[in-house]
């Protein structure tokens, strides 16, 4: 599977069929990876817009039929231990424009909230596809809460509250029990 692929799983995953990827499966999955609604509505928009595959009149994504050119960042000479979202950028450079928008996301997604830098780790998870699953982990408490520039909350604990009770997403929530 490509590693593109792999990383819509991971949003698919919300939803009971793991192959069909909905519209709610995205915005759950971006929103618990500590986005706040409205930029996780517009990456979800954008997202089925472009790889909805299922229908004039569906916007869901059928994952395995998904084909496409996006390299997910696979040949960077990875040489340091972290790096900015320019550095990213200048690395990504020769595959394109596509590439760089790609890294420069994401590191706006993945960076560490104190020091802004991304890990090598990161890189290559994502690189793979399976770096969303790490980013959920790390957003569920609230140590690594996205800066509200990069698409995070204005206030932490209303939108933990309400994307639980709306979207049953828990996110930055120090008090949350295991399920």
């Amino acid at each position: 599977m490509h590693p593109f692929n792999r990383h819509l799983v991971y949003f698919a995953s919300k939803s009971p069929n793991d192959k069909l990827q909905t519209p709610y499966d995205s915005l759950r999955g971006y929103l618990s990876i500590g986005l706040n609604f409205p930029v996780a509505c517009i990456l979800t928009l954008g997202l089925h817009v472009l790889y909805r595959n299922t229908g004039l009149f569906s916007f869901a994504i059928d994952i395995p039929a998904v084909r496409t050119t996006r390299t997910m960042l696979v040949g960077l000479p990875l040489e340091q231990k972290e790096y900015s979202g320019v550095e990213l950028a200048r690395l990504a450079r020769p595959h394109g424009v596509k590439e760089q928008m790609g890294a420069v996301g994401m590191w706006v997604i993945a960076a560490d909230a104190q020091t802004g830098r991304v890990s090598r780790e990161d890189v290559e998870l994502y690189q793979k596809g399976e770096l969303m699953e790490r980013l959920e982990a790390r957003r569920r408490d609230r140590r690594d809460v996205v800066p509200w520039w990069r698409g995070g909350p204005i206030g932490v604990a209303g939108h933990s509250y309400f994307v639980e009770k709306l979207f049953g997403v828990y996110v930055y929530r120090d008090d949350r029990k295991e399920q």
